[in-house]
């Protein structure tokens, strides 16, 4: 199925470009100069739509990711411990014209109304009074430490103690009794705060200190009213933070959005796919050129035989040609471009060409020195005899065979090359393998 859009756009495309791929592909392909020209514009139109189908797919999941996001509700949810239940830390990212930062909002356990906490505080006292005695007999006859909790159990109270007299009682609850030599009083006082609500029992209250009279930051002023807002909801389970406060701005602390990766990502997949099928093509040249190079010491050699046998040189190409048809439908050999590219010349020639010219377009279109070489031995043996072409050709086949026996060696040491990274791998597990266990022992 042809998309004119694609053909449009394939049909744009630099002009450096349909030359590269047009080289590319003439150096394995044998068909007509039409053929060819439709070879190149199909193979840029699968790539243009091969691209074209990633960058749509790109652009749909940068939609739907755009999409989410926007539809999301970017309020910070806060969730709050039940009444009795513990402090918790919400890390929030405060951003201002001035700096970007993480704070951690504490957040309190549910609270009460203001009539239940009048409730709650008189249920911490008569808690305070039933279990400070602890394992004593009493409050009157204490020989034993104290159960002084800073924390009513089951209440959204907090408790400091104070005592007039920490050498015999200290604020932990702590009795020192070889310290008094006989009946010694000793005033406690607990101070209950619920809420901002305080109750003190038995002694004044603490004084904490004030402000320290400092320029307060914009940061400063957004924690403390984030901190009121805390306090707002304190009855609620759940609340939202606003977007913005006073100059700043209430992020999630974890990065809110994938978009410029996602963007990045894409485009660099774009790029490389078509890069990819570049290669694809420019790696198919190489390999042609290398199988040609492969098969040029058998061409010379069973051309030198049919030559022997008396064969003109054309009779003897297509021998050769009519042996590597026989490999094929055995099924020994696939489709060659070098045995194309002589089938080809000799059916040139039965149409009329001349000798010369179809031998040097051949050297020309396979395109490696040594056939280019043969396809100038073959034209000055028809333009000034061929007395010594025998002679040259055996030459040729020396030479052929030493070049392949390089060409395996480089090829060998190529792929020792391949291994070496494998290898490197195995003997790192290898190695960690015999390490372990007696890392372990170590450990």
């Amino acid at each position: 199925m042809k998309f004119k859009w694609i053909r449009y756009l394939t049909q744009k495309l630099p002009k450096e470009v349909k030359e590269r791929r047009k080289s590319e592909i003439e150096a394995y392909f044998t068909g007509t100069k039409k053929q060819l020209e439709e070879k190149v514009m199909e193979s840029l139109y699968e790539q243009v739509k091969f691209v074209a189908a990633a960058t749509l797919i790109f652009l749909t999941i940068l939609l739907l990711t755009v999409i989410l996001y926007l539809s999301q509700d970017r309020r910070i949810l806060i969730t709050r411990d039940d009444t009795g239940g513990e402090t918790t830390e919400k890390q929030i990212r405060i951003k201002t014209k001035e700096d970007e930062d993480i704070y951690s909002l504490t957040v309190r356990p549910k609270g009460y109304t203001q009539s239940q906490i009048t409730e709650a505080l008189d249920r911490g006292e008569k808690y305070l009074k039933k279990h400070l005695v602890a394992k004593n007999k009493s409050t009157n006859e204490v020989s034993q430490s104290l159960e002084m909790p800073s924390k009513i159990q089951g209440e959204n109270i907090t408790v400091q103690w104070q005592s007039d007299d920490p050498s015999v009682i200290d604020e932990e609850g702590n009795v020192f009794s070889k310290n008094v030599k006989k009946d010694y009083i000793v005033n406690l006082s607990a101070r209950m705060e619920c809420q901002g609500e305080i109750r003190i029992l038995k002694i004044p209250v603490c004084v904490v200190p004030g402000n320290s009279g400092k320029k307060i930051s914009e940061k400063q002023k957004i924690i403390a009213d984030l901190k009121k807002l805390e306090e707002k909801y304190i009855t609620k389970e759940q609340f939202y933070l606003p977007d913005v406060i006073r100059q700043g701005r209430l992020l999630p602390a974890e990065k809110e959005s994938r978009i410029p990766a996602i963007i990045v990502l894409g485009i660099a997949v774009i790029v490389f796919l078509w890069y990819h099928e570049n290669e694809k093509y420019r790696e198919q040249k190489m390999q042609t050129r290398d199988q040609s190079v492969q098969e040029y010491p058998q061409i010379v050699t069973q051309l030198m035989l049919f030559l022997g046998t008396g064969m003109s040189v054309t009779s003897a190409f297509e021998a050769v040609t009519a042996e590597y048809e026989k490999e094929r439908m055995r099924g020994n050999k696939e489709k060659i471009f070098v045995y194309e590219q002589i089938k080809k010349t000799c059916r040139e020639i039965s149409f009329g060409v001349s000798q010369t010219k179809a031998f040097a377009k051949m050297g020309q279109k396979i395109g490696v020195p040594s056939y280019q070489k043969l396809s100038v031995l073959l034209v000055q043996s028809i333009t000034r005899g061929s007395a010594d072409l025998f002679l040259r050709l055996k030459e040729e086949e020396e030479e052929a065979f030493f070049q392949r026996k390089e060409q395996a060696k480089r090829k060998g040491e190529e792929a020792s090359t391949k291994l070496l990274a494998p290898v490197m791998v195995m003997l790192v597990v290898i190695l960690v393998l015999l390490m372990f266990p007696a890392l372990s022992q170590f450990s």
